[in-house]
């Protein structure tokens, strides 16, 4: 591997020289300028009584208590101010007296885990300490309500339900790329904020993909929203794919307004999960699109191959959804084309130096604030792709868009730039309203009439500008070949007045001068 400035000069020379090396992994980086928890939980499902119980006392060594959210022997979870910083925090704390062994090493765990798996989108740990005597997780109170009591207001429209739910599908995407399965994705466990900001919350029931699942726990998670592997009643394994169940049946209730099943019997839970077919949500309320019924039967199939393969591959399918509801179109659409499937391995191997390089490229470029190229090359199946995907991992706040060479050089060569760009719009519409909306008017500030030139080969571009008149290029003296290299810069710009950008180049050597030279 090595780094250098973009030189286009020096891609062509690597590219020329005749070597049977392929160029993977470029990662075109582009700085931006300066511009809770769940509630007491009973297994059956969300609880309809969030109180917040006053604490019996204030103090709990350095943090104030302010009020009981949950408690559940040996464990309560309290709201708190630390009085070392001011901050609010949330207190996940163990009685010395009652707890158990396995309670103590779950807490661990769960710590464990929330250090890996942190960035967007996941709870915020701060430490795990011992305080009077008890075991303590502080985490940060970012606000916001959970999920379970939005819920209790009625079920949610559905563009909305689609934001959620795309949301959620980033998170799991991402935990799920770090190598870790949540275990009980429902509504207690999703927190949202203004402006529909989500958060996935309570990871005490994780593991590791490849180690299974959590030991000790004959069936782990959440009863109503449980995928039917882990109600210990199959054969079948638990992987990343009993996340997506849970997660199809959250978004059913979100729409409908209750979960899949509705017995209050546990035994009949279990059954259901297992072998009873959930009613269809088009039966269950009038505006639901058949490609949003259809995406969440999928989910909620009872073997996991008849699901999304992974999360990644949801997010694509809940933007279109999202996208065909917006443009006012109702028929259904393929699922499941799109996306990759969540490869089980033991972590990159023997790349350390490699990739302490690329972080500290990408680090140099946030903080100068210009752009560089870092080019990663080798033989076929050296692990190109691992380590700019150990990379992706790692960055954080910024976008991050790939594309791939799939032509020799030739007039379809450009194809690696706007299947990125593609890849930027497509994350871009998970956006909240008004984030979206910040972004469509910067993009549509700096493309002008030259949105037109671009538009054709990034569908998602129109999704996100919304369609108005044509209206004549600014510089139609130059040829178009020209000018759609200048609005691809221009739509660079745009994404990087708010956040670094990050664009993953694969098969770079099949690209044509041109192309390089952009």
């Amino acid at each position: 591997m090595c780094r250098f400035p973009c030189e286009a000069a020096r891609l062509e020379s690597e590219r020329r020289g005749g070597a049977r090396d392929e160029l993977g992994g470029v990662a075109c980086l582009m700085p931006a300028p300066v511009s809770s928890l769940k509630h007491e939980r009973d297994h059956m499902g969300p609880q309809s009584d969030e109180r917040e119980v006053r604490p019996p006392s204030g103090e709990l060594g350095p943090f104030a208590l302010v009020a009981r959210l949950a408690e559940e022997s040996p464990m309560s979870v309290w709201r708190a101010i630390d009085r070392r910083t001011g901050a609010p925090v949330i207190l996940k704390r163990l009685d010395r007296v009652n707890a158990t062994a396995a309670a103590l090493e779950r807490l661990r765990r769960e710590y464990e885990v929330l250090t890996r798996v942190q960035g967007p989108g996941v709870i915020e740990v701060i430490d795990l300490e011992t305080v009077a005597g008890d075991l303590v997780m502080v985490l940060v109170d970012s606000g916001g309500e959970s999920l379970a009591r939005r819920l209790q207001r009625g079920s949610l429209a559905i563009d909305e339900a689609l934001e959620i739910a795309s949301r959620l599908a980033e998170i799991l995407a991402r935990v799920h790329d770090l190598g870790y399965v949540h275990g009980d994705v429902n509504p207690n466990n999703v927190v949202i904020r203004a402006p529909l900001e989500v958060e996935l919350i309570d990871f005490d029931f994780a593991f590791e993909r490849r180690r299974g699942r959590a030991l000790g726990d004959a069936w782990a998670g959440t009863l109503a929203y449980l995928a039917p592997e882990q109600t210990g009643r199959t054969t079948t394994p638990v992987d990343h794919r009993a996340d997506l169940y849970s997660l199809g049946a959250t978004l059913f209730e979100v729409v409908s307004g209750r979960p899949p099943f509705a017995s209050t019997r546990a035994a009949d839970l279990l059954r259901d999960h297992v072998a009873t077919r959930p009613a269809s949500l088009t039966a269950l309320r009038d505006d639901v699109p058949a490609s949003l019924a259809e995406l969440v039967d999928k989910l909620l199939a009872k073997d996991p191959d008849e699901r999304y393969s992974s999360a990644a591959g949801l997010l694509w399918d809940l933007v279109e959804c999202r996208r065909r509801l917006h443009n006012g179109e109702r028929e259904p659409f393929p699922l499941g084309t799109r996306g990759r499937a969540v490869e089980l391995h033991a972590g990159l191997i023997g790349r350390e130096e490699e990739l302490f390089r690329l972080q500290d490229t990408w680090r140099r470029v946030v903080r100068e604030r210009r752009g560089e190229v870092a080019l990663v090359r080798g033989p076929r199946g050296i692990g190109k792709s691992a380590l700019t995907a150990a990379l992706a991992r790692r960055v954080t706040s910024a976008w991050w868009g790939r594309g791939a060479c799939e032509a020799d050089a030739g007039e379809l060569a450009p194809s690696v730039l706007y299947e990125a760009l593609r890849d930027l719009c497509r994350q871009a519409l998970t956006l909240g309203p008004a984030e979206l909306a910040a972004l469509a008017s910067r993009c549509a500030r700096r493309l002008g009439a030259e949105r037109h030139v671009l538009e054709d080969m990034i569908p998602e571009l129109r999704a996100l500008l919304g369609a108005v008149e044509r209206r004549p290029a600014s510089s139609p003296e130059l040829p178009r070949r020209a000018r759609g290299d200048a609005a691809i810069v221009a739509l660079l710009a745009a994404f990087a007045d708010e956040r670094p950008i990050c664009l993953e180049l694969d098969r770079l050597q099949r690209a044509d001068d041109e192309s390089i030279a952009l």
